[in-house]
């Protein structure tokens, strides 16, 4: 499919670390008397809630150091439950803190604080490697570790407070070791060996021998030498689908489904490496009676490529859209679960304005279509490159490269125009923060430069 960038930006996920509230000795806790008189006739307010956790000297401190983000105060009863947080990302190598927080819980008929807990972070006092070491000296884990039969993964990190968080994974076996130890102490705090089939009543082995001895799985693995085999347990779910069946082009399925199972299913699914998404077979067991619940395999498209962009075209809101571009690049991507077609049009001179059509593949039917038709502008796509690239800062910066990609997109009275070296752009090895092109905002009706800007790379 044609892609239409404005800039090419390398992204990195920040993890959400799942924050443990476990009450442990080194996390302020405490209890006071923040008023010396009592409401008899009507709760505290919403402010003197807050007045009285604010008050409170951890409290104040911490309200002092922290860049706060959130604060609420809500009544429960008797109760207002104050709530301070400061989203401040804090990430080092071993250090991991997504959250400070404050939480006070106030009697909202005399004003005293009844508890109160402040989490803020602090410098851990084990290493990545010690805690390890301690998690491996665990006997059950030393074991595991010991007769894992392939590659092995350990991952440990400390959530900012006092826990050490250590994860294994093995390729060798399938079960998840799991420990939290304290920083305090380095004591362990917990830990087991979870096991996702504990609850099967058949292996894996034994489910893949009862899904392999049918013929139509036979047929498809020697038709297809070169495949992925994944095998899921789930111990209880609801297990049914859509009323839209084989008749309506819902995916082939060979063993209708059952509506529900009390038990425990196994889902082995099959694919092939060089076209995952177009040829799959998936077969359900039930765990209880080791019987095949459902098969269900890849339709194939029964239009061609170019059918399904005709069929599309010929649709009279499409075909006057398509009309008024001067040229347009077309694409389509066949969904063998559903059955559908997903096309796409998009102007080759604005990336901004495009149409989208859904195909029904057994019948040709166009369900949904969506198009992103814009305001024909003063400029044409060509003018404004030519006046963009008669702005002197773009030929200063022009002149710095070899080559360079072209990007106009023309969006609510403005043109922007993308120039992006296309040296760089070809580079995998891009450090976040260098120059990879520049912008040029143009405004359509005046026809004037308003801006010009460097193109960044971002992480």
């Amino acid at each position: 499919m044609k892609q239409q960038l404005t800039s090419r930006k390398a992204t990195s996920t920040i993890i959400a670390i799942i924050l443990s509230l476990v009450t442990v000795s080194t996390i302020i806790t405490g209890s006071l008397i923040a008023r010396d008189y009592i409401k008899k006739s009507s709760y505290i307010t919403y402010q003197e809630a807050i007045d009285i956790a604010c008050a409170i000297p951890e409290v104040a401190t911490f309200l002092e150091e922290n860049d706060i983000t959130s604060m609420s105060a809500n009544l429960k009863g008797d109760v207002w439950i104050v709530e301070f947080y400061a989203d401040n990302i804090n990430y080092t190598e071993d250090f991991y803190c997504w959250m400070n927080y404050a939480y006070v819980e106030i009697d909202a008929t005399t004003g005293d604080v009844l508890f109160y807990v402040v989490y803020s972070p602090k410098t851990q006092n084990y290493t990545e490697q010690e805690v390890i070491e301690i998690a491996n000296a665990i006997p059950e884990i030393a074991e595991w570790i010991e007769n894992q039969g392939g590659d092995i993964s350990i991952n440990a990190w400390y959530d900012g407070y006092e826990l050490w968080y250590i994860d294994y994974w093995s390729d060798g076996i399938r079960t998840y070791p799991f420990v939290i130890i304290s920083d305090v102490d380095g004591s362990v705090v917990y830990w087991e060996i979870y096991d996702p089939y504990s609850q099967a009543n058949h292996t894996e082995e034994e489910i893949i021998q009862i899904v392999e001895a049918l013929e139509l799985v036979q047929q498809w693995i020697t038709a297809n030498p070169d495949y992925e085999r994944v095998v899921t347990f789930y111990e209880t779910i609801w297990f049914g689908y859509s009323p839209i069946m084989n008749n309506q082009n819902y995916h082939t399925t060979i063993i209708p489904p059952i509506n529900e199972t009390d038990g425990g299913i196994w889902v082995v699914d099959y694919w092939t490496l060089d076209n995952p998404y177009l040829n799959w077979i998936s077969i359900t067991v039930d765990d209880d009676t080791g019987e095949i619940i459902e098969i269900m395999q890849n339709l194939v498209p029964t239009k061609t490529y170019e059918e399904i962009i005709s069929i599309a075209e010929a649709h009279p809101d499409i075909g006057a859209f398509l009309d008024s571009l001067n040229s347009y690049t077309a694409d389509a991507i066949f969904d063998s679960y559903y059955g559908y077609w997903y096309v796409y049009f998009e102007n080759d001179e604005n990336y901004l304005e495009y149409a989208t059509v859904d195909i029904i593949d057994a019948t040709g039917e166009i369900f949904y279509y969506y198009i992103n038709d814009l305001p024909d502008p003063n400029l044409s796509s060509s003018e404004a490159l030519a006046i963009a690239l008669a702005n002197q800062e773009v030929q200063d910066y022009l002149a710095t490269i070899t080559g360079y990609e072209i990007y106009i997109g023309f969006y609510d009275g403005y043109w922007y125009i993308d120039l992006i070296d296309d040296v760089l752009t070809l580079n995998e090895t891009l450090i976040p923060g260098i120059i990879i092109g520049i912008r040029v905002v143009i405004d359509d009706i005046t026809e004037e430069v308003i801006d010009v800007s460097l193109i960044v790379l971002e992480e």
